[in-house]
């Protein structure tokens, strides 16, 4: 007795429709990735009760005519390919030539074609894959393809469908990312014959304002990036902006015209973003990449959500690289913005550096002819007075500070602030410093301030394994079972940036020294964080400047915090940071330091101007 059957066309349809239908947004999908492929420029689609009860999708392509209408519906008919060569360099969006066919068998189907070469449309009525009736019909241009009773023979596919309102959400977002995909076709999407999207094919900044609020739109920046055979053109969000989100429900990454979800690629994308970003937050984007056909692999995924790439690392750095010189052009601007909070006066700078060299190095040449045995530290003390003179070269310049390293006499970091006629405003609820310079008004949040002043300095010591470190008179005991090993683990980095612990026994750790910026830590918290960062973010103990980066972060939580009400001295020293060093733009963890509003900003908030 034979075991092996040949399955009957309508049965083999509903096995492939469970491949390629999966609800009404997949159908909507390939209908409306087939009118594209027909070089449709105004595509319509309209569902009623969530695409259950009908879908209706009408575009203005080269329509059929009718051999092909017939013939659009048999198994595996395609106009896309036509050998397995073919398969390598795929151009069109829909290729597999399952889906009328799929859709026709578990629906009833009505197709109205008209190819722009006739003068005669016609009608095609199927039900559950049979043909009902084909006749001459009235229709201008294009197709018209309406789907109605969807699943209506497959009551088990019909009972996974979800709510009418779900249905409907997913075959919106769908819709959103065609008209993303797809920014040169005009676009008009109906739920329950009212008009919900409506998109120009104006370009792709158009189609994302009509997807997309005003808010998120006002935050998108252009990027237009080409490496190797590789272009990535589109938008991204600006960091610490509105079109950051704290899902990814908000990316769209188009490849060669179609829309494809990628972790991987995502994750890159993310990457370039770094510190810019708050933990868990995620950017806006909509980026489309442009690559010959032969390297890329679209016939992977049924549903044609996922590609194989010839080679990754490749379309890697091509994300990566386009979305890093956008942001650091974004910065670089920010930084303009905010630059009365940096340093200014390059000539008197300059006219100082110089000067200050020129005499520094006349006097190491003086020390190096001196046969006169001096004490060292005597003539070190001697070259410091000499140096502090220097700062009436300038009355601009007001040298507040001099290291002088000992090896080699040179001078290291000198501190300079300048002068500069700001206004301390005071603070806002003991959390916000609010200065006043050039007409503007600019709100410092002063923790994320000192968090990101404190983390600078102290990746700068670590960066050479040399903090500054401060015994502690009492050593801390810290015990956990859970994280006693897995610290210890990592005593020898701990060591080289300023904490020193050792095994005590039975799960304690012993601590003898912090970092100076960190004495005040709490040891407990500071310690739980620590293990769990260790036990779950890093997986490589080898990664030591990703530890190096991470402890940081955590350390700096000794910043001071918001809610503290401020001395002016305090502020300050804040001020007077951000003149040496550069007015931060993010702290350690991506949240914003600085807001600036113009005087006109806050005019036309009060309606004084227009």
């Amino acid at each position: 007795m034979s075991v092996i059957n040949i399955l009957d066309s309508a049965v083999y349809n509903m096995i492939a429709a469970g491949e390629v239908v999966e609800n009404p947004a997949s159908i909507v999908k390939e209908l409306v990735e087939n009118s594209i492929d027909a070089g449709a420029k105004n595509i319509s689609v309209s569902i009623e009760d969530g695409g259950i009860k009908s879908i209706c999708v009408i575009d203005d392509g080269e329509g059929m005519d009718q051999d092909d209408l017939k013939r659009s519906i048999l198994p595996h008919a395609t106009s896309k390919i036509c050998a397995a060569d073919d398969l390598k360099t795929i151009s069109t969006l829909g290729f597999r030539g399952e889906a009328l066919s799929s859709i026709a068998s578990v629906s009833e189907m009505e197709i109205k074609s008209k190819h722009f070469l006739c003068d005669i449309a016609y009608g095609l009525k199927v039900k559950g894959g049979q043909i009902l009736d084909f006749a001459p019909t009235a229709l201008s241009k294009g197709t018209s393809i309406t789907i109605s009773k969807l699943f209506y023979n497959t009551p088990a596919r019909y009972k996974f469908l979800k709510t009418s309102k779900t249905e409907e959400n997913n075959v919106t977002q769908t819709v959103m990312d065609l008209i993303l995909s797809n920014s040169n076709v005009a676009f008009r999407y109906y739920i329950d014959k009212k008009l919900a999207l409506s998109s120009p094919g104006a370009g792709l900044l158009e189609a994302i304002k009509s997807v997309y609020n005003q808010n998120i739109c006002d935050n998108l920046v252009e990027t237009d990036y080409t490496y190797q055979k590789y272009r990535v053109f589109g938008y991204i969000g600006k960091p610490s902006s509105q079109a950051i989100k704290h899902n990814r429900n908000y990316q769209t990454l188009i490849i060669n015209g179609r829309i494809i979800k990628d972790f991987t690629l995502s994750s890159v994308i993310q990457n370039a973003y770094g510190d810019t970003l708050m933990k868990r937050s995620f950017p806006v984007f909509v980026l489309e990449v442009v690559m010959p056909f032969e390297i890329v692999d679209v016939n992977v995924h049924p549903g044609k959500k996922e590609v194989r790439f010839a080679s990754g690392c490749k379309i890697n750095a091509a994300l990566y690289n386009a979305v890093k010189d956008t942001l650091n052009k974004i910065i670089n601007q920010k930084a303009q913005e905010l630059s009365f909070l940096r340093h200014i006066d390059s000539k008197e700078i300059n006219k100082y550096d110089n000067e200050k060299q020129s005499l520094l190095n006349k006097m190491l040449d003086e020390y190096a002819n001196d046969t006169v045995q001096t004490n060292q530290k005597q003539k070190i003390d001697e070259i410091s007075s000499r140096l502090n003179n220097l700062s009436h070269i300038s009355p601009k310049i007001v040298q507040d500070k001099t290291r002088l390293k000992e090896e080699n006499l040179f001078i290291g970091d000198m501190a300079e602030s300048y002068r500069i006629d700001y206004k301390i405003v005071g603070q806002l609820f003991d959390t916000y410093i609010l200065i006043e310079y050039d007409d503007n008004l600019y709100l410092i949040d002063q923790h994320a301030a000192h968090e990101k002043l404190l983390y600078d300095e102290y990746m700068k010591k670590i960066a050479y394994d040399k903090p500054d470190v401060q015994e502690l008179m009492i050593a801390y005991l810290y015990e956990n079972k859970k994280y006693a090993e897995v610290l210890l683990k990592h005593t020898d980095t701990l060591s080289k940036m300023g904490f020193e612990i050792e095994d005590f026994g039975n799960n304690i750790i012993k601590i003898t020294a912090v970092p100076m910026e960190f004495i005040n830590l709490d040891f407990e918290i500071f310690f739980d964080d620590l293990g769990e960062l260790f036990q779950h973010e890093i997986d490589d103990i080898s990664k030591i400047s990703e530890i190096k980066e991470l402890v940081a972060k955590k350390a700096c939580r000794n910043a001071i915090k918001g809610g503290r009400k401020l001395s002016e001295d305090d502020i300050k020293y804040i001020m007077e940071s951000f003149f040496q060093k550069g007015a931060p733009l993010q702290c350690p963890h991506g949240r914003p330091v600085t807001i600036k509003l113009s005087k006109t900003e806050i005019e036309k908030m009060f309606g004084r101007i227009q």
